[in-house]
């Protein structure tokens, strides 16, 4: 029997590295090639997010390799198949240099008129998405690996970009304003979204002005305002108890999975701040107690 003249594809890759993505000269070559005929680049980066799309909806990690290597077979502009392959990554050095990749080819194939004309309103460009969700994750890479000023960097400029914040990036950033005691840019930050009555910003907002002016009538009402918005939280936060970042497909409102995500973000402040976990676990016991029970009756055991 005659053998195929097909070549077999290699095996999907069981550990991702930077070398089974494509670097940033290839991606600079692709684009060239992209800028001369830019209808067929645009079809190919079309046919490579809906790769993307299938790839998000396959249940085991080897299928979602795969197929993010297929979308980069198709075009490799196509951002979000680098953070799904970032995401396969074990290495935290051989994930933002993927996550790199990504910005770099979603930068490209955007084009330098997106960012002149379309800040504050790329999100609602379905284009720009697959970009902005890598770049996110490369500055929560960048955060964890101690670049913290590059992770300002980007969620500002991901803020610049989206200041209605579909991404929920300030939430992010206010956790390294205050890692950072920023405190002046924290206000900034408030200031900026003044009808955000969340429970990230309102624990972020307490502990602030509790390290600025210690226990006072400002610093308890801004308590009872955080207490009063997610009681389990002040529970969390008061404990002392590092967590890790949870991965929640939802997040309910006043819920013990949004005190989870909030502590995981949150607590290491709390901790490191000299009496501030004493005067949460006394000062707004009250509150959060009553938060509480409120949630419970409401939602039961649905939290």
């Amino acid at each position: 029997m005659p053998k195929s003249k097909h070549r077999k594809r290699p095996p999907t890759p069981v550990r991702v590295t930077p070398a089974h993505a494509p670097d940033v000269p290839a991606i600079q070559a692709a684009f060239e090639i992209a800028k001369r005929n830019p209808s067929a680049a645009e079809s190919a980066l079309l046919r490579a997010q809906e790769i993307i799309y299938d790839a998000w909806e396959a249940a085991k990690p080897p299928a979602r390799i795969e197929k993010a290597l297929k979308a980069l077979r198709v075009s490799p502009l196509c951002a979000d198949a680098y953070l799904l392959l970032a995401q396969a990554c074990r290495d935290r050095t051989s994930k933002a240099e993927i996550l790199r990749r990504g910005v770099r080819a979603g930068e490209l194939a955007l084009g330098p008129e997106f960012f002149e004309h379309e800040v504050g309103n790329s999100w609602g460009i379905l284009e720009t998405r697959g970009y902005m969700r890598a770049r996110c994750e490369l500055a929560l890479q960048s955060w964890d690996m101690g670049d913290r000023d590059l992770a300002v960097e980007h969620y500002g400029e991901l803020l610049r970009l989206n200041p209605n914040d579909n991404q929920g990036i300030r939430y992010l950033l206010a956790d390294c304003y205050l890692a950072l005691d920023r405190h002046d840019a924290l206000a900034d930050l408030f200031a900026a979204y003044p009808d955000d009555s969340g429970t990230e910003f309102a624990y972020a907002r307490a502990l602030m002005l509790f390290r600025l002016h210690g226990d006072t009538g400002e610093s308890r009402a801004a308590l009872t305002d955080a207490c009063t918005t997610n009681g389990y939280a002040q529970l969390f936060l008061s404990t002392g108890v590092a967590m890790p970042r949870p991965e929640f497909d939802a997040i309910t409102w006043g819920g013990m999975d949004e005190a989870i995500s909030l502590a995981a973000g949150q607590g290491g402040e709390w901790r490191r701040t000299p009496g501030a976990r004493e005067w949460l676990r006394t000062m707004g016991a009250a509150p959060a107690e009553e938060a509480r029970r409120r949630f419970d009756e409401r939602f039961g055991a649905r939290r």
